[in-house]
């Protein structure tokens, strides 16, 4: 294998090394960030409706239904308010943040926690639950990994072809220094090298 070549091998997997690195460190923050996020989120709403439910505990499901309607969605929480048979009366609206989109199971799976949801008991049995849903955080998370990755892929192509042409031109004069050395080997000691 020439000299070139190994040169250019060394640097692309050092290369890559380095960008499989930073793809490790992105995806490990915005888990720490998503998690964060999320909980800090889930605390808030947590203390909100724990508060209307403890404010409306005597007067049943009905008010806190009229609170919810006009609450409506509340950052990465999903809230779901059943009657004391169990039957849904409200559920949260879904998220219009990058609505339709969703990350890939396996990148959700690796970032999101396992979360239980909070329930609140109210009179005549009704329930109230407030869950964490990740799931636009996570879409952010992965956006910013696709963003990195494509920035990467680019650097790296850029970064190859140009070791690939300085090295052909540093390495460009060792086949006439290598014939000379053979000549002089071979006996021609008259032989100069050119300028």
């Amino acid at each position: 294998m020439k000299l070139r070549t190994h040169i250019n091998l060394i640097v692309a997997c050092l290369s890559a090394v380095f960008i499989v690195l930073m793809l490790i460190v992105e995806i490990d923050r915005t888990r720490r960030s998503v998690r964060e996020e999320i909980a800090a989120a889930n605390i808030v709403a947590t203390q909100l409706l724990s508060r209307v439910a403890q404010t409306y505990e005597r007067d049943g499901s009905l008010p806190v239904l009229l609170f919810l309607k006009h609450l409506g969605r509340v950052r990465a929480n999903e809230i779901t308010l059943h009657d004391a048979q169990g039957v849904l009366l409200y559920r949260s609206p879904p998220a219009t943040y990058k609505a339709g989109r969703e990350a890939p199971h396996w990148f959700a799976h690796m970032l999101s926690a396992d979360s239980t949801p909070r329930v609140f008991e109210l009179a005549g049995g009704a329930k109230l639950s407030v869950e964490s849903n990740p799931s636009r955080a996570v879409l952010d998370g992965w956006d910013d990994l696709v963003q990195l990755a494509w920035v990467g892929g680019a650097a790296f192509l850029l970064l190859n072809l140009l070791v690939f042409w300085l090295v052909g031109r540093a390495l460009a004069p060792l086949p006439v220094i290598a014939s000379g050395l053979n000549r002089i080997e071979e006996g021609d000691l008259s032989y100069r090298l050119p300028e």
